[in-house]
């Protein structure tokens, strides 16, 4: 044998060795890694699986705390991070304890990456849930490429946990105009009073317009629990002012318009059924909307899906009760009051001639709709009365008087929205406004409650952030 051919043997040998060594280290990778991607995969739905537990804890806790009054350090909070530990932990131990590969006991010590955080922002005004969890893989050959007895991993999962927060953050009267002043673009308007020195008095909720506000004539405004905000301009006219003063901003409100409710059989007015004195409504899709013009009328309640108008202008109209309500003892009757139920009223453009939905309650009827009070309520929306969504962009006018109520939030993105009191006596309204451009007046003086315990609010809610 001569020399070249034992060389080439040799080469042979060095790189079969070089090849085994990379078959194992493949195999190592393929085997182990293996191993290491489901253990972390395990890790992961722990620390997910804690980490909204803690979450779902605290909501339960801090689901009647609004947005406004959610501070950290309070006793809700407080409460709500102390059950959320407590959740996370319990789900956490569950979990864990079936596996011999979590060397650290799961608690709120993170030193070890075994536990559970809660931290209160005060700026965001929110919950965050963090949860760590650490295991460690004991490889099968990768110790014995790498010198590694074990793999070792780290997760985390961060879930939010964000309050009740109102509709528009629980101002009475928005307006969503952000373009300039001109025209009858203005925002938000105060006006009237005619001869007579009279006022508008807002309680519970505060004034902010995206563009501007002005007040004239002899109204005074008076805005009890809240603040008074625009981004563009303030102007007064007339006698009165505006209490608080109104302070420029530079933030901005926008609303979630999200809503698609189920709509119902279709049905027309003519189909209304004999109450007693009244005529009985029922819920369902109203192609060319509904016209009232003098008699007893009743919603019962649920909700109204219309393709045109709502146009009442006589008679009496009773909205949200059910037919037990308006008949069995006690009842209401057609000028009464029934609070149980409630109606939410949905338009959608005219098909005959393609015109977004407007509500004109005029001429003096006495009418009490009320907006359903219960989360649970379907298809109508919680604390909804009036609902036209954007982009369309039409219009409502409603005068109410003394013996009218109104409760619930009147929501219209993309339309001006018009609220007047027209009698001697003062109009009373227990709404949230939101419109394009909002115009509150007329010839006597009016009266908004907020009150979010009948408006629209979205409960607090989790979502996994990290």
């Amino acid at each position: 044998m001569n020399t070249s051919t034992r060389l080439k043997r040799g080469q042979i040998l060095v790189l079969f060795v070089f090849g085994l060594i990379g078959l194992l280290a493949f195999t190592a990778l393929a085997l182990d890694g293996g191993m290491v991607y489901a253990d972390r995969r395990y890790d992961q739905s722990v620390a997910d699986a804690a980490a909204m537990a803690g979450a779902r804890a605290a909501e339960e806790v801090i689901q009647s705390v609004l947005y406004d009054d959610f501070v950290c350090g309070s006793t809700p909070v407080n409460n709500a991070i102390a059950a959320a530990k407590l959740a996370a932990i319990a789900r956490a131990t569950a979990n864990l304890s079936a596996s011999d590969l979590f060397p650290g006991v799961f608690d709120e010590d993170l030193s070890d990456d075994m536990g559970v955080e809660v931290v209160c922002e005060p700026a965001e005004r929110n919950l965050r849930v963090i949860v760590r969890v650490a295991s460690e893989t004991r490889t099968s050959f990768a110790h014995l490429v790498f010198g590694q007895n074990g793999i070792r991993n780290e997760v985390i999962s961060v879930v939010r946990l964000a309050p009740s927060t109102p509709l528009a953050y629980g101002n009475a009267i928005v307006s969503l105009n952000h373009g300039p002043c001109t025209g009858n673009d203005k925002g938000t308007v105060f006006g009237g009073g005619g001869s007579n020195d009279v006022s508008i008095n807002i309680k519970q909720g505060g004034i902010f317009s995206n563009s501007c506000i002005e007040r004239g004539g002899k109204f005074a405004v008076t805005v009890e629990d809240g603040s008074v905000n625009h981004r563009s301009g303030y102007t007064s006219n007339g006698n009165g002012s505006i209490t608080p003063p109104p302070q420029q901003t530079t933030e901005m409100i926008t609303v979630d318009d999200t809503w698609s409710p189920v709509c119902g059989p279709a049905r027309s007015v003519s189909d209304a059924t004999t109450l007693g004195t009244a005529k009985l409504v029922q819920p369902g899709t109203y192609m060319g909307g509904i016209k009232i013009t003098g008699g007893n009328w009743v919603f019962e309640e649920g909700l109204y899906c219309l393709h045109g108008n709502l146009d009442i202008n006589g008679g009496n109209v009773t909205g949200g009760c059910t037919v037990a309500e308006y008949t069995g003892p006690n009842a209401p009757g057609p000028a009464g009051t029934c609070d149980s139920g409630g109606v939410t009223f949905y338009f959608q453009p005219d098909p005959n001639n393609g015109k977004a939905g407007e509500i004109k309650i005029t001429g003096g009827p006495i009418v009490k709709l009320y907006a359903p009070l219960s989360s649970e309520a379907d298809p109508e929306i919680p604390g909804m009365l009036f609902y036209i969504p954007a982009p369309q962009a039409g219009s409502i006018d409603i005068a109410g008087n003394s013996q009218s109520e109104f409760r619930g939030t009147i929501l219209a993105p993309a339309s001006d929205v018009k609220l007047t009191g027209t009698q001697e006596a003062s109009a009373d309204f227990g709404v949230q406004i939101i419109g394009w451009n909002v115009t509150v007046g007329g010839t006597s003086s009016v009266n908004i409650t907020y009150d979010p315990s009948t408006a629209v609010v979205f409960p607090a809610a989790a979502d996994q952030y990290k």
